[in-house]
């Protein structure tokens, strides 16, 4: 059976079916095309370098100067130069200094140097004199402080002066390269030279790491649209606090990883971290959408991240022609087909009942009953002396859940009492296990199971039929109440009986039996009883049939002791 909520628990079904809350993965990050700004310089032009407007990240090519050759001539080897992009802000300044390639064996061996003149950057002399000195590494300044670095080569033969080098002081603010650039370069044969270049990149068309990240988002189909919600920023940087929106962030999400659109949020960022929301809308019922998120600025935009794969759908339409039936402690609802179709086939249905007037604050208990999809009624028990609010839903074989259709039923009346003793579906039971004996004018205890929960049952007591209580099972359907036993009862058979439905809607009957002969003797009509003892008493006339009434009957010496009571034994008998 399937399981659905009840429609008075949500605003609105449609809301409740496009907002749910969905499994989204972390989309991985890519280095996404971005466009030039019209600004390249090297490290031939004239320090310093300057950045222009429009431009908000370099992509550099830096590489250190090769080794010297050997007594053979063999050149020393390339050193291994960087493809890489950073973060720049307009206005900043940068000094190039490209260090000197190692000296020759022939030249004497010694090591490139760098302008800047650091001992780590600059090569290393040859250790024997049939070998090169190393090569210089090349280097970037950002306002007097190493920003980049390009090692230099090692200088060829065994005694190959080292290469100049530089640690990186800035990783965080280095990105990939454009996706098909190598990251690595070398020079070519003919060139010891290492150099420096720059091409600009356009503010805007480049991921940012200092934009921060939006969170990964929510998204939820419904008919040709997607609900999408998320937290508005994560750090990007390793070890950094949650950021500040930088000025004129705003959101972008993308169906298909090219196209970008304005996000149009709904809701208005907090620094508490409230969500923000919007919707997707005229899309295609049964294709299958995975959405991309990501902020943006005029410096960039941010890491893209990537909700679950969903597919908006059109939901099931109103059930038709639903009636209710008001049955004893029952509604039995039916209804037809719905005239509108869902993008998937109907599995079933749903109905839920609640009583009329409940508020979302204080909704009370509600019934419900599921059926497959060619079954189009159902009984539902509920507590009798009530209107009920009826809803019936087709629910779709993605679990769907359509437009309910409302219909308010008129007062469900009590379960009947009977005219004569009914058969029995169980024995009645006592507070501690079977009842063995009542005493005429006082309290009991009786209890049992079996009936539909929250619904009315009625106790009785016969052979005359008597009510003694009408009261509601509880969630389990079942009841432990007291009743009084009249004080007066004619002679003959009586049963203590209590009647109501099952959770089917089916009458339900449990009773224990006890006969009082007409001169007074209790016979109790269960043989494991028999052996109890008969008391006999005189009994006062009953008022309006004219018997005898029982007095006080006893079952055996301890009871006797205690005091006057009426035996009771239960009795099985098969149900008609």
């Amino acid at each position: 059976m399937r399981s659905a909520s009840p429609p008075h628990r949500a605003a609105g079904l449609l809301a409740a079916t496009t907002i749910g809350l969905s499994t989204a993965v972390l989309g991985v990050p890519g280095a996404a095309a971005a466009d030039p700004s019209g600004w390249t310089f090297s490290s031939a032009d004239p320090n310093p370098i300057v950045v222009p407007t429009g431009t908000c990240a370099i992509d550099w090519t830096i590489i250190g100067s090769r080794g010297g050759a050997d007594a053979a001539s063999s050149a020393g080897p390339s050193p291994v130069g960087s493809r890489l992009r950073t973060v720049v802000r307009q206005s900043e300044t940068f000094t190039l200094f490209v260090g000197a390639p190692g000296a020759d064996a022939v030249d004497g061996g010694r090591g490139g140097t760098n302008p800047q003149g650091d001992g780590a950057w600059n090569g290393g002399n040859a250790t024997a004199a049939d070998s090169g000195g190393g090569g210089a590494a090349s280097v970037v300044m950002r306002n007097g402080v190493l920003y980049l670095a390009g090692q230099g080569g090692m200088g060829q033969g065994a005694g190959g002066g080292q290469f100049g080098h530089a640690e990186d002081p800035f990783p965080d603010e280095k990105l990939n390269p454009e996706p098909g650039d190598q990251s690595f370069v070398s020079l070519p044969p003919e060139e010891s030279q290492g150099y420096i270049r720059g091409e600009g990149v356009a503010c805007g068309t480049f991921v940012n790491p200092l934009v921060p990240t939006p969170g990964v988002p929510g998204v939820s189909p419904g008919p040709e649209q997607l609900s999408v919600w998320f937290q508005p920023v994560q750090s990007s940087l390793p070890g950094a606090p949650s950021p500040v929106l930088p000025p004129g962030t705003s959101w972008e999400y993308s169906l298909d990883g090219t196209t970008w659109r304005p996000a149009n949020a709904n809701s208005t960022w907090s620094p508490q971290g409230s969500s923000l929301t919007f919707r997707v809308t005229g899309l295609t019922n049964g294709q299958s959408y995975s959405l991309r998120l990501r902020a943006t600025n005029p410096s960039g935009f941010s890491q893209t991240v990537t909700g679950n794969a969903v597919t908006p759908f059109a939901l099931p339409g109103k059930p038709t022609g639903v009636t209710v039936e008001e049955r004893p402690s029952a509604l039995a609802v039916s209804w037809s087909a719905p005239t509108v179709a869902g993008t998937y086939p109907i599995d079933g249905y749903s109905v839920w009942v609640m009583r009329a007037g409940s508020t979302e604050d204080d909704p009370g208990p509600d019934w419900g009953c599921d059926t497959d999809a060619a079954t189009r009624s159902c009984v539902i028990p509920v507590a009798a002396g009530e209107k009920y609010a009826v809803y019936v839903q087709a629910v779709d074989d993605h679990d769907h859940t359509g437009e309910y259709q409302y219909l308010e039923s008129g007062a469900v009346p009590l379960p009947e009492i009977p005219q004569t003793v009914p058969d029995k579906d169980g024995d009645l039971l006592g507070e501690t296990g079977p009842i063995q004996s009542v005493t005429a004018g006082k309290e009991t205890v009786i209890k049992g199971s079996g009936f539909a929960p929250f619904s009315t049952v009625r106790a009785i007591i016969y052979s005359t039929p008597t009510e003694l209580k009408t009261f509601v099972t509880d969630e389990n359907g079942e009841f432990q109440v007291t009743v009084t036993i009249p004080e007066n009862l004619p002679a003959g058979q009586h049963s203590l009986v209590v009647t109501g439905v099952d959770d089917q809607g089916n009458e339900r009957t449990l009773r224990v039996d006890v006969t009082v002969a007409a001169d007074g003797t209790a016979a109790v009509t269960d043989a494991a009883l028999t052996d109890a003892a008969a008391v006999t008493t005189a009994l006062p006339q009953h008022p309006y049939t004219g018997f005898p009434v029982a007095g006080p009957l006893l079952g055996g010496a301890a009871a006797v002791a205690l005091g006057a009571g009426l035996l009771v034994a239960s009795r099985r008998r098969s149900k008609a």
